[in-house]
């Protein structure tokens, strides 16, 4: 059986979907030894990381970064690709397909945000998206989802039958475990000027991710006198204000706040083991990939209680309540009993190992080679009905 796989959007700085995409096909790669796949990749996608006896990498004449030229080739030009190939099940890994896909199609969506909080996605995701979700859910013969809530939203927001929709967790790469070396540390530390203690956020800066809850709550430890720490933000600009930082609400816990930009992949093991916790309590997730990497290197993680986060960490991390209220930067949510819960992390040794060592064990429980079975699967059953491959 031929499998083409949509990763048209690997190009630029990984955020969680991207790195989905492409861990998703080297494990397939390393699982599957029957099957040939075929990558359609941009004009400007690092594929160093693609690569395999059974793989085939198209690359695009249209660069990733240019997204309006990317969607139009996706929608008009790709699906004479497939044909011309021969695909015989096609995979959208990145929420939506060709609309005009001539074989039976896969698709894999992460979250509906757009649909159930636009106030939380870019105007051009609710555009695109609002628009293409629902056909996109039409002509596809599975939906993948990586969460159980993630199901619920996307069977409630586009009205598909929900025996169609199959949810696959994500995995945790093996790059992420404790990092114990020091001089590896120290070299981390000198590089981003990284304080002896800090909390940690991780991810795109955008409004969904509640930095300014987080800023809140970490104003509000800082008062109360918790031990001196600093709040790290790594992560690139979303599509967020390009003022944001500077209306962030955190008085005079200003100077105790820093952006150190994207981190790439190789820094995070050690950066999330520096770290005296994850902060991570976003207003929406449809899965959340950082809480489990923080845990995967004996970090602990505090999230919130929204979208699939709480299923996501199960008993493994404090789960806070938030309290929507309006900011100088879009919604917040604000969780009263955060503060106390990331100074006990700090002055509670026997509390934070405790949270360690669950986080271990819980990470452990998400791989990606299980996510490329369960996603492998999909495939069998929709080339089975549609009578195709060998």
């Amino acid at each position: 059986m031929r499998i083409g796989i949509d990763a048209l959007l690997l190009h630029g700085n990984y955020s969680g979907v991207e790195h989905s995409i492409r861990d998703l096909v080297t494990a397939l790669l390393d699982l599957d030894t029957g099957n040939e796949y075929v990558a359609y990749v941009p004009a400007d996608a690092d594929v160093s990381a693609l690569a395999g006896d059974r793989l085939c990498v198209r690359r695009m004449p249209v660069a990733g970064r240019h997204r309006l030229l990317r969607i139009l080739w996706q929608q008009t030009a790709l699906p004479r690709r497939i044909r011309r190939d021969g695909i015989d099940v096609f995979h959208g890994p990145g929420y939506v397909l060709p609309l005009r896909c001539p074989a039976p199609a896969v698709v894999t969506m992460y979250d509906v945000v757009a649909l159930i909080r636009p106030d939380l996605a870019s105007r051009s995701n609710v555009i695109h998206y609002g628009r293409v979700l629902p056909a996109t859910a039409r002509i596809a013969r599975r939906i993948i989802v990586p969460s159980e809530r993630t199901k619920r939203d996307v069977v409630t927001a586009l009205g598909v039958d929900d025996a169609t929709v199959c949810v696959a967790p994500l995995g945790v790469r093996k790059l992420y475990q404790p990092i114990t070396d020091e001089r590896t540390l120290a070299s981390l530390r000198r590089r981003y000027e990284l304080p002896e203690r800090f909390f940690l956020f991780v991810g795109n800066v955008e409004p969904k991710k509640n930095l300014a809850g987080i800023a809140h709550a970490f104003a509000q430890y800082v008062t109360d006198g918790g031990p001196p720490a600093e709040l790290i933000i790594a992560g690139a600009m979303g599509w967020a204000p390009a003022r944001f930082f500077e209306r962030l609400d955190v008085g005079e816990a200003r100077k105790h706040v820093r952006c150190i930009g994207y981190v790439p992949d190789g820094d995070l093991p050690g950066l999330y083991s520096l770290a005296a916790a994850l902060l991570f309590t976003s207003l929406y997730e449809g899965f959340g990939l950082p809480p489990l990497e923080a845990m995967a290197c004996g970090t602990p993680a505090i999230v919130s209680d929204r979208g699939a986060l709480p299923e996501v960490v199960g008993d493994a991390a404090p789960v806070v309540h938030l309290n929507e209220v309006s900011s100088a930067i879009g919604p917040a949510g604000i969780a009263e009993e955060m503060p106390h819960i990331m100074r006990r992390i700090v002055e509670d040794d026997a509390y934070r190992n405790r949270l360690a060592t669950a986080g271990l064990e819980r990470a452990r429980r998400f791989t990606w080679p299980r996510h490329a079975q369960s996603v492998l699967r999909v495939y069998n059953d929709v080339a089975q009905e549609a009578g195709v491959g060998p």
